[in-house]
């Protein structure tokens, strides 16, 4: 029974989080921007806004994947409290998550738009430029595979550290 209310539990707390992690993902992305509102593009029908939104929401969930893995091998299960403890650090690992899965969207973005000068990139989303879009996407999809291991590898220790 504690397993199911635990996974109740890991269930609820997983979608709260993903939902700020998702929204924070996307307020940064309006943040760093210069003269765009994207939600008003996005209104207006602007698809390649609507496409690198979009794409930011599935980063953050592929970035965050790996800290929703609570690791309780050595743990004692007879402990009543355990459910709790576990619900506990997947909090604390989605936080850390969280902001480890921002800040390298950000990074991303920045670097990389710092490497093509040329190209203003958030004027050519404004112009709805679904090519740059498109490049966009995948920069930022990209980053997130490669960035899920490294968040897989900072997180999961931490049930270790609160043992």
């Amino acid at each position: 029974m504690a397993t199911i209310i635990l996974g109740i539990a890991q269930l609820v707390v997983a979608v709260i989080l993903a939902v700020l992690s998702v929204y924070l993902g996307v307020y940064l992305f309006e943040w760093t921007t210069r003269g765009i509102n994207e939600w008003a593009e996005v209104k207006r029908g602007n698809l390649s806004v609507g496409m690198v939104l979009g794409a930011i929401a599935i980063a953050v969930a592929i970035i965050l994947r790996p800290a929703t893995q609570v690791h309780v091998t050595g743990w004692d299960v007879g402990q009543y409290w355990l459910p709790f403890y576990a619900l506990l650090i997947e909090v604390i690992q989605l936080l850390v998550g969280l902001i480890l899965a921002v800040g390298s969207i950000w990074l991303a973005l920045a670097l990389f738009g710092r490497l093509t000068g040329q190209i203003d990139e958030m004027e050519e989303l404004k112009n709805d430029n679904r090519a740059i879009a498109g490049l966009l996407v995948g920069v930022i999809l990209a980053i997130a595979l490669l960035v899920s291991s490294a968040v897989e590898n900072l997180t999961g220790p931490i049930a270790l550290l609160f043992r």
